[in-house]
């Protein structure tokens, strides 16, 4: 078994029976139990996937999300959805109580893939009991919501009718109620010419039905619209008029992508890309730097990662299993599940200014569940020795939230200009007002911050960094000098009974004189 791109906890067995591996488990803290789609607790708590067998009283590693290679999912189809069922077990079919927890990528008896992420069922109306000839609060709940108007595009009615009382009515139709009924009762067959009947015992005599359309009785004739012939039961009508195949096999859109950074795939029944469809894609081969995806030959999308950046070099990996969502307003697909490269903290602004994106910040404090943050600069130890970070965010204001970056690449910056001296490869080190950075490594009494180092120097906006935060040390916080209260004069001596540099003062009666001798 291989477990790619996922997020896995250590926890711990205390019902007094071995579970065994590949069952479904609820994760209360450190404690699971097993999982069943009939107890709350499958929705109230995390669900995780058993890594391996757990013995009573014992520790174990579940998956919270992720790819699950080289198993034994043969019992399964390609793309099929997977449920929780009872006692930990999955299923193919779908329960009353439906709650997902994943899809499966390849079906094979040992080089299968499973992709398990939970999917939370939607809140329904609860059971209606008693007689039905007796409800009422469903009647009026529906009642609230009739007539209906303001539709400005298609209403599916189901297995209902269009109805018209005497009042307002369209001039061409008769004050008489006029209904539209489709008489195959099928959700497959398609409603022609003669399927249409008047609703009530009153037919005009007026108004005829023929296969050119409906003649009111002000001799109007209101044509109608025939589907397109040549279709079959796996075929429906877009919204073109034009036929369409139906989608097969289920779960969610999937295909294995080819080439490296430029790469492209084939992916059934995708004719265009739509605002939040999303794509589970395996890629063959990681990305060295930007990429683009291709599905069906419809036009290479740039991939972004979940901070908004594009992707940089090993951001996937070999074989990495991704869910690629396409943004229509960006024009992009934002990926889900990239190799870590980057560090971040959601953290809030506890400064008197907003604080903005390459800004360095220091550690201020915490509240609630978040780090507080003020902007870090290097004249005293307070501003510069608890720097974390910089700021991601575009901007976060004051006692507002956003993110900061702890560790790797942050990209979008108009800091390391090469007008100003700036090159590839310059170290950054924190400066000395707030929220500043400098390539002039500061000096005593000044604090040394490093912050990173450059990565793409530019005299626009397209800088980049890669942070690696380290704080300088003072004299008395090296780890073998013992120098906290130092006093005027003092020097540095070393004691081998405790391995330790001490301060001494000088011996009364001596004075420095010049040069010890050799």
């Amino acid at each position: 078994m291989i477990i790619s791109d996922g997020s896995k906890i250590k926890v711990y067995n205390g019902t007094g029976n071995t579970i065994d591996t590949n069952k479904i488990v609820v994760v209360k803290g450190k404690r699971v139990v097993l999982a069943s789609n009939t107890n709350t607790d499958a929705v109230e708590y995390p669900l995780g996937y058993t890594l391996s067998s757990i013995s009573p009283g014992s520790y174990g590693e579940v998956l919270l999300e992720g790819s699950i290679q080289n198993i034994n999912s043969s019992s399964y189809s390609d793309g099929a959805l997977l449920y929780l069922s009872t006692n930990g077990n999955i299923t193919t079919t779908k329960p009353a109580t439906s709650i997902i927890i994943g899809a499966v990528i390849t079906s094979d008896p040992t080089s299968g893939s499973i992709y398990f992420k939970v999917f939370f069922p939607k809140t329904t109306w609860g059971d209606i009991t008693g007689d039905p000839a007796d409800q009422t609060d469903l009647q009026n709940a529906l009642d609230d919501k009739v007539p209906y108007t303001g539709a400005t595009g298609d209403v599916n009615l189901g297995v209902n009718s269009i109805t018209m009382n005497d009042g307002t009515y369209d001039t061409e139709m008769s004050p008489a109620f006029f209904g539209v009924e489709n008489n195959a009762e099928t959700i497959f067959s398609l409603l022609e010419y003669n399927q249409l009947t008047v609703n009530n015992s009153t037919i005009p005599s007026s108004m005829a039905v023929t296969a050119t359309g409906i003649t009111f009785p002000d001799s109007s004739i209101q044509e109608t619209a025939f589907p397109p012939t040549g279709g079959t039961d796996t075929q429906y009508i877009k919204g073109d008029g034009t036929l369409g195949t139906l989608p097969t096999g289920g779960g969610i859109a999937h295909g294995t992508a080819s080439g490296t950074d430029t790469y492209t795939t084939t992916i059934t029944g995708v004719t265009g890309y739509n605002d939040a469809d999303a794509y589970l894609i395996r890629f063959t081969t990681g990305n060295t730097g930007v990429a683009t995806l291709n599905i069906n030959s419809l036009g290479a999308i740039p991939l972004y990662r979940n901070n908004d950046g594009a992707l940089i070099g090993g951001d996937i990996i070999d074989g990495a299993e991704m869910l690629c969502v396409y943004n229509s307003s960006t024009n992009r697909f934002q990926v889900i599940g990239t190799a870590p490269n980057t560090l971040l903290a959601y953290v809030t602004n506890k400064d008197s200014v907003a604080i903005t994106k390459g800004q360095p910040v220091y550690a201020f404090g915490g509240q609630g569940d978040r780090l507080t943050v003020k902007l870090a600069y290097n004249t005293g130890d307070s501003t510069s020795a608890q720097t974390v970070g910089l700021v991601v965010s575009t901007s976060i204001g004051v006692n507002q939230k956003g993110l900061i970056m702890v560790n790797g690449q942050l990209d979008g910056l108009g800091l390391f200009h090469p007008s100003n001296g700036w090159l590839d490869g310059d170290a950054v080190y924190l400066g000395d007002t707030p929220g500043s950075v400098t390539r002039v490594k500061p000096h005593a009494p000044n604090h040394l911050v490093y912050l990173g180092f450059v990565t793409t120097a530019n005299n626009g906006n397209a800088g980049r960094m890669y942070v690696r935060v380290q704080n300088g040390y003072e004299m008395d916080e090296i780890h073998d000098v013992a120098a906290q209260n130092p006093n005027n004069g003092d020097t540095l001596q070393y004691n081998t009974s405790n391995n330790l540099w001490e301060t001494k003062p000088i011996p009364a009666g001596m004075t420095w004189m010049g040069a010890f001798p050799g």
